[in-house]
């Protein structure tokens, strides 16, 4: 069974809700980082902006994140230690 087997529906949904109400370009930056592993200036180069602004968005959606997640936090960190790490 995968870690992501294993999250609670509930976390999930958190994500997908977040992500979705995101600015798209937003949630593209943060997936390609989170989920793609790409790098700050990958992602700057694929979508045309400067490393500064991948690394405000980025730090944004950490932020609400982190926020909307609340008593889950301390389990989505246990299970993905780099997700909601600081950029």
């Amino acid at each position: 069974e995968t870690a992501h087997n294993t999250i609670d529906p509930d976390v999930e949904e958190i994500f997908r809700r977040r992500l979705a109400e995101m600015p798209e370009l937003s949630a593209q930056i943060f997936i390609a980082n989170r989920f793609e592993d790409q790098t700050y200036q990958q992602i700057a180069e694929r979508y045309g902006i400067s490393v500064r602004k991948v690394t405000r968005e980025i730090q944004r959606c950490l932020h609400l994140l982190r926020e909307d997640l609340g008593d889950y936090l301390p389990v989505v960190m246990l299970l993905f230690p780099n997700l909601l790490s600081k950029p």
